[in-house]
């Protein structure tokens, strides 16, 4: 785990975005395995999560471990008004609301620009999405490449 002030290191790109109609703090993580939604983030009722036929065991870069086994199909993760859907295995954690993972970013063609904090997607359909991160957000701990098994 790294510390608020490596937001810009150079392994970092973090933005806020619409997802069900709410602002939340996403980290694009190349680095990642799975893409992770926070277990508290507050839905309304008719959004639901369900449970899944296995468990994800999900290390952190120090080690420590926690089993996931609930996600939410198909999200609306909104980007420039346009709707990417997303699948989120739901995580406890705190300080980023959803973390994007490396085959969320290959399935859109998004390539990460961690020095200049972009995201720029690659497709005829979507070229003209660049994302400017943000260098200052109100995180204490950077999560970094968590790996699911």
């Amino acid at each position: 785990m790294r510390q608020k002030n490596d937001q810009d290191g150079p392994y970092v790109v973090v933005g806020k975005f619409h997802l069900f109609g709410i602002f939340v703090v996403v980290l694009f993580d190349p680095g990642s395995s799975h893409s992770y939604v926070y277990s508290s983030l507050a839905f309304s009722d008719t959004v639901k999560s369900v449970r899944l036929d296995f468990d994800v065991l999900v290390t952190s870069p120090l080690g420590h471990q926690v089993v996931v086994n609930r996600i939410y199909r198909d999200c609306p993760f909104m980007i420039q008004n346009l709707v990417f859907p997303t699948n989120l295995l739901v995580m406890s954690f705190q300080d980023y609301d959803v973390i994007i993972d490396m085959d969320w970013l290959h399935r859109h063609h998004a390539l990460v620009d961690c020095r200049l904090k972009q995201v720029t997607f690659r497709t005829p359909a979507y070229s003209h999405i660049v994302v400017q991160g943000e260098r200052s957000l109100t995180s204490n701990i950077f999560l970094r490449s968590w790996q699911g098994r």
